[in-house]
């Protein structure tokens, strides 16, 4: 292990007990038990997809029970200055 790799610092933050912790940890792949419907807010659909897509999306969130926002995405839309 070179003298970079030694000072180089690794820390990973995971929530535990409503708290967020700072973990240091030496090896990567540190593994943390992270539950996804945490992590995801919305789905976005491309700008051009046709209507049936965001409709069969929803379906398929409907059906294992998640409620996040389907979105269909405006960045093919102007700027907004």
């Amino acid at each position: 292990m070179t003298e970079a790799e030694e000072d180089e610092d690794r820390y990973a933050p995971y929530k535990e007990d409503g708290y967020i912790v700072m973990e240091h940890f030496v090896k990567p792949g540190f593994k943390i038990p992270v539950d996804l419907l945490d992590l995801i807010q919305s789905i976005y659909i491309a700008p051009d997809a046709q209507e049936w897509i965001k409709e069969l999306v929803e379906q398929i969130m409907a059906r294992y029970g998640l409620t996040m926002d389907v979105i269909q995405s405006d960045l093919n839309s102007g700027p907004i200055y």
